[in-house]
């Protein structure tokens, strides 16, 4: 369900000129698979490292996202 959510989202975006997508490394595989799908697509995807503690700071999203940013999905 999630897989199909981004896939969506992307696709959205991508009719709007925007191709990039934020997420962690830390995704679950089938979400990560989904976001290499998508890199094979034109695509592109930005992994936020996790700190010591497995967390993403609000920063770290807001110092990454662009112009052509379409989804942030982060679990």
């Amino acid at each position: 369900m999630d897989n199909q959510a981004i896939i969506t989202a992307a696709k959205l975006g991508e009719s709007k000129g925007k191709k990039h997508i934020i997420s962690t490394a830390f995704e679950h595989h089938a979400v990560l698979h989904t976001l290499d799908a998508l890199k094979k697509q034109g695509f592109e995807v930005t992994l936020l490292d996790i700190g010591e503690y497995g967390l993403v700071t609000a920063e770290q999203v807001k110092n990454a996202i662009r112009e052509d940013t379409c989804l942030v999905t982060l679990s």
